[in-house]
């Protein structure tokens, strides 16, 4: 089968990625200068600085250009930092559920990062989801605020997405940890 790309960025972020997970040979040197800034920003974009660092081959990372690779180099550290806020946020708010006996089920992101990946912030994320027993939800909600966290309008996103049985926290809710 034969992919067809809408552009030389995304034919060599394609390839880089592939190279870098898959051992395809990886694309040519002189595209990569070429075209530096927007591979950037393409491989920012999709979250993808971390385990692309980790996981690519150490001569490819020393064949990038300086600037692209002080570039992820500098992006990666911003996610790992990320990274340690929301975790040091989650483990707060787990220990507070665990002890008022409010059951919460982990889920996406959040949940990805402790079981799946191997470093801090190889899974970039914004917030964390959980989905919260509805006879739970009043107090977990008073708990978030008296954490500090600060709720959002429902212009700003869905109150909550309700089964009957769980209620997902969608959006609600903005750490009190400062972010950049």
């Amino acid at each position: 089968m034969e992919i067809r790309f809408l552009n030389d960025v995304q034919k060599i972020f394609s390839d880089m990625v592939r190279s870098t997970f898959v051992g395809t040979p990886w694309p040519d040197i002189d595209q990569i200068h070429a075209h530096q800034e927007a591979l950037f920003d393409r491989i920012h974009e999709h979250g993808l600085t971390p385990t692309l660092l980790y996981h690519l081959a150490p001569d490819n990372l020393q064949s990038l250009p300086e600037e692209l690779k002080g570039s992820l180099l500098g992006d990666a550290k911003q996610e790992v930092v990320r990274d340690h806020e929301l975790m040091t946020d989650f483990h707060q708010m787990a220990r507070s559920f665990a002890e008022s006996k409010i059951n919460v089920i982990l889920f996406k992101g959040t949940a990805l990062a402790l079981q799946v990946y191997k470093i801090n912030g190889q899974r970039p994320r914004g917030d964390t989801d959980l989905f919260v027993s509805c006879g739970d939800f009043d107090r977990c909600h008073q708990m978030l605020l008296d954490h500090g966290y600060t709720y959002q309008s429902p212009e700003a996103g869905a109150l909550v997405i309700s089964s009957g049985i769980y209620t997902k926290f969608c959006l609600l809710y903005t750490s009190p940890s400062p972010r950049d």
